[in-house]
């Protein structure tokens, strides 16, 4: 999510990513929260946060494969 701060603040500010987010299982990891989702697979907050970006329309694969490419160079 470095390469988007905006949508990062934008999903954190959310009631309704905050809901969701209440909604999966919370676990502890070597002091780091992971969430549960789809089904075993554990995701730290940036990945459930880019996972709900997508879903709801905040980032676009043309987007991401920009900011891939701006870093690759």
């Amino acid at each position: 999510m470095s390469h988007f701060p905006e949508v990062r603040t934008k999903v954190l500010a959310s009631p309704e990513f905050a809901a969701w987010l209440s909604s999966l299982t919370a676990l502890d990891v070597d002091g780091e929260t992971l969430y549960l989702r789809g089904g075993d697979m554990l995701r730290d907050k940036d990945q459930v946060i880019f996972e709900w970006a997508r879903q709801h329309g905040l980032l676009t694969d043309a987007a991401i494969s920009r900011a891939m490419k701006a870093e690759d160079e």
